[in-house]
């Protein structure tokens, strides 16, 4: 019997001691550990063992038998919790049709790289054994030891090129995303590189298609509209953002436009909104009530040209006025950056009517769309400032890292953004204390979560080796 080695990372390539390359049997064991199941195992009754997560990794799977045609059974075993034991089952009883989906198996397909009569010849060579949610590993031996052994490989070994990883789209939540950034600039670049990333594509009642993403929230936390930061070189430049204020500050009408948002905010069947905003606050400032809508029922339920700005409400905490903005629809390429300084001054307009420090500014996009006639644009913004990994402060705190050797536990203290004490944690690894911050919400900054993450993996490492750990700081091994 031919030695095969082994090529493709499906089947574990530690090699665990034991095998037997006399055997014709695999073992995948689905999502529980391969070494608890070997554990249980008699040497000789199978070749080799490995775990089956997803259904994409049928292909690595069939990739490494095809690499080494002597493997003739499949033993799928271990508990079922992604469909992909089903999906493998689907592939071998179905095969695959014209664009390679798996039949009935739904978003499950083979590399396109494996030719057609390939495919065939493993369905017709493999037997798949369904021990699927079984977890004793002594029962799968007995099935093991069953199993013919010795018989010759069923093709010559072959090797296809992997497949190119490409996505235009890829899989997202859709709803609810959210940036977070000090100024406009910051947060739009986030925004067009999320949508071009994850937006879905569908057409508009514009004739133009676009990628979108359903509310979409910003947050712009430190913009100050009287001296903005600004590119000149995508869509605008600052002059001409400046401009843009009017037609939210003012009821000015412009000449050619219906109507402004300024007109709907100042002039609202003859109430000035904004006015009644800072009165609102400044008769009580903790009111729920300093509210503006640019919507006209009558006029607008089904007008063509409404409002895409519908409404603004400001609400006051710690002395300082927070505004949120909401879009029923959002040009996220060509028309956000100028929307969002606009509310940015206005937003500065009733802090300093209402004698208050600027908050954060929030816009929620509900439509958050960039056109297709933007789409290359977009990605040359994306591509010239989108990669740039920025640090920021997460308003959730900081944490230092300790041991407590004695205890051999790691210590997280929780500490305000300004340095003070919160509270205190203790773990015994770094997958509890992962538990521990996830339960208690205390991280809201992706880059920060990362950072926590590397740093706690290093201090159990420390903490198992009894070397010394000094927070951001490269461990001595």
């Amino acid at each position: 019997m031919k030695k095969y080695e082994i090529k493709y990372p499906y089947f574990s390539q530690n090699l665990i001691e034991g095998f037997d390359w006399i055997s014709n049997t695999g073992v995948a064991t689905l999502w529980t550990e391969k070494e608890r199941m070997f554990a249980g195992f008699d040497r000789g009754t199978f070749a080799v063992i490995g775990q089956l997560y997803s259904k994409n990794g049928i292909n690595p799977l069939l990739r490494n038998i095809l690499a080494n045609p002597s493997i003739r059974y499949i033993v799928l075993c271990g508990k079922e919790l992604s469909g992909s034991g089903q999906n493998l089952i689907n592939f071998f009883q179905n095969g695959v049709d014209e664009e390679y989906n798996i039949i009935g198996s739904k978003d499950a397909k083979v590399d396109k790289e494996i030719p057609l009569e390939y495919l065939e010849l493993v369905r017709a060579n493999i037997e798949v054994v369904d021990l699927r949610d079984e977890i004793d590993p002594k029962k799968v031996n007995k099935k093991l030891k069953a199993l013919k052994s010795g018989l010759p490989a069923f093709t010559e070994r072959i090797i296809f090129p992997e497949a190119q990883a490409k996505a235009d789209v890829f899989p997202s939540e859709i709803s609810g995303i959210n940036v977070r950034g000090n100024t406009v600039r910051e947060c739009w670049i986030k925004i067009v590189r999320l949508i071009r990333y994850y937006g879905f594509v569908k057409e508009s009642q514009h004739g133009d298609p676009q990628k979108e993403l359903v509310g979409f929230t910003t947050v712009i936390t430190g913009e100050d509209p009287d001296n903005i930061d600004w590119f000149s070189e995508f869509t605008r430049t600052t002059e001409e953002l400046l401009k843009y204020y009017p037609q939210v500050l003012t009821p000015d009408p412009i000449e050619g436009v219906h109507y402004t948002y300024g007109q709907r905010l100042r002039d609202h069947d003859g109430i000035d909104q904004i006015e009644s905003m800072i009165d609102q606050l400044k008769g009580a400032i903790y009111s729920r009530r300093a509210v503006a809508c640019t919507w006209r029922v009558a006029e607008d339920h089904n007008n063509s040209n409404s409002p895409c700005l519908d409404l603004v409400q400001a609400l006051v905490q710690g002395k300082k006025l927070y505004l949120t903005a909401y879009f029923r629809s959002n040009d996220m390429y060509r028309a956000w950056p100028e929307n969002a300084f606009a509310l940015r001054k206005l937003q500065k307009m009733i802090a300093d009517g209402v004698e208050c420090e600027l908050g954060d500014l929030v816009i929620i996009s509900n439509s958050s769309h960039i056109y297709k006639q933007n789409w290359n644009d977009a990605d040359r913004l994306v591509e010239k400032y989108g990669r740039e990994v920025k640090c920021s402060f997460d308003p959730r705190g900081n944490f230092i890292i300790l041991l407590d050797r004695d205890k051999k536990e790691i210590i997280v203290e929780h500490q305000s953004p300004a340095g003070l004490p919160l509270r205190q944690h203790r773990a015994k690894n770094a997958m509890e204390m992962f538990g521990i911050l996830y339960t208690h919400d205390s991280i809201s900054d992706t880059l920060h979560a990362l950072d926590v993450g590397a740093e706690l993996q290093k201090a159990e490492i420390a903490l198992i080796k009894g070397i010394d750990y000094i927070q951001d700081r490269d461990l001595e091994i």
